[in-house]
């Protein structure tokens, strides 16, 4: 037998598994007669190397989906620290306020259904711990529930554009924002649903609840019944950071430009598990016709592109700049390129106005990303720091030296220079 191939195909049983297993106590467990009972497909040797190489293609290109939404995640919690500062230290001074005064006046904190029932086709969807990490607006997967137990828990049923947090066990802190497409549905007694008042930004109360110290808080609240869990008392009881409204607006518009794509990659990647899944178990059935496919085994997912090269050895420079700058200026940086293009490996100073007059002006070719900027960046400045190039682009566009828009083709943010 293959190793990957018999690594593969355990995986997939023990998963499904463990998906239909349950435990007295909330705990899941496998049973020594249901790991008895599985069945390993055996078919071909050579098929079996062919199902073991096509499923590794495809788990790659999986998991490069998932790092892309965690960069995602990454970049948002950097500009939230930024601009606010860490909620626990709180070194900006800001006020601080309970979660609970920030609720919507006609409304509360609220768990769900707590007892849902068989899953019922036709019924009302209902969010549960799992949908949380990567909302999925088409609902494709989640359990529905008799219209009649929604009816009798009316109050926590979603209109979207609420925040809902994970009250249960592991996933106690995970949270997102309801999509709109989830207007309708309702929420699992162990997610709790909280719906801020007007003027008060969810993405800015999201992202400080996915802090680290609000994680940590959450953590420190939790109580031990069978397994941890997070009452709505503790709930509201977290303290929020409250600066002025004219910078969470500022945090909220670059959030919603950044997560339009978000979005997009989240159902993207939604339908490539499904997919994943679906041909891993047709593989396992003898189900996909893999005789005619040659892989290739040097073919790799992950080769990164080229840094770019210096003038004088790509000519780059053979364009006008999109900023032109003052003489004196224009000789101290013909001085820097200088010493740039006297050799491999060489690096100048971090300069800002090398930044302004060369990086964007000349060496970009526009619409760029930040990482396309920040790569260049450090190839040609040493000691950069991420936050003086981050800062100076927020400055660039608000002061409308630079635009930005979302690339709907790569689904990313770019810049280009103000025609």
């Amino acid at each position: 037998m293959d190793g990957d191939y018999f690594i593969r195909v355990v995986n997939s049983v023990l998963t499904e598994i463990i998906r239909q297993s349950h435990g007295g106590v909330g705990l899941q467990h496998i049973t020594k007669a249901k790991l008895e009972k599985i069945e390993i497909p055996l078919p071909p040797l050579d098929e079996q190397r062919r199902i073991a190489a096509v499923l590794d293609k495809a788990d790659a290109l999986r998991r490069q989906r998932q790092e892309s939404l965690q960069l995602t995640e990454k970049l948002l919690q950097s500009v939230f620290e930024e601009m606010f500062g860490n909620p626990r230290e709180n070194p900006k001074n800001w006020d601080i306020v309970p979660l609970g005064e920030l609720v919507a006046d006609d409304d509360a904190i609220n768990y769900g259904v707590v007892q849902p029932g068989k899953d019922f086709p036709s019924g009302v969807p209902m969010i549960r711990l799992g949908d949380l990490a990567n909302p999925d607006p088409t609902m494709l997967n989640v359990k529905r529930i008799d219209p009649t137990i929604d009816a009798s828990c009316a109050r926590s049923r979603l209109a979207g554009g609420e925040v809902l947090v994970g009250c249960v066990g592991h996933t106690i802190g995970v949270a997102c924002i309801a999509p709109a497409e989830w207007a309708g549905a309702n929420i699992a007694r162990a997610v709790a649903r909280i719906r801020v008042k007007p003027g008060i930004p969810a993405e800015f109360i999201l992202q400080q609840i996915r802090t680290p110290a609000i994680q940590h808080f959450f953590r420190g609240e939790r109580r031990i019944v069978g397994q941890p869990t997070l009452n709505i008392k503790q709930i509201k009881e977290t303290p929020i950071l409250l600066p002025p409204h004219k910078l969470c607006d500022q945090f909220v518009k670059f959030y919603r430009l950044t997560v339009d794509g978000h979005s997009d990659k989240q159902k993207s990647t939604t339908l490539v598990e499904a997919l994943f899944a679906a041909i891993q178990q047709r593989a396992f059935r003898g189900e996909l016709d893999l005789s005619r496919l040659q892989i290739d085994p040097h073919f790799d997912l992950t080769t990164k592109a080229p840094l770019p090269g210096h003038r004088y050895r790509d000519g780059i420079y053979n364009r006008p700049g999109f900023f032109i700058a003052p003489p004196e200026i224009e000789a101290e940086l013909q001085e820097l390129e200088t010493k740039l293009d006297s050799g491999p490996g060489d690096s100048i100073p971090w300069s800002e106005d090398y930044f302004k007059y060369r990086t964007l002006s000349q060496l970009l070719i526009p619409p760029f990303t930040f990482k396309n900027i920040w790569d260049r960046v450090v190839y040609d400045m040493e000691e950069a720091e991420y936050k003086n190039v981050r800062d100076k682009i927020f400055e660039y566009v608000e002061s409308g030296i630079l635009e930005q828009a979302f690339d709907e083709a790569n689904k990313e943010i770019v810049f280009r220079p103000k025609s």
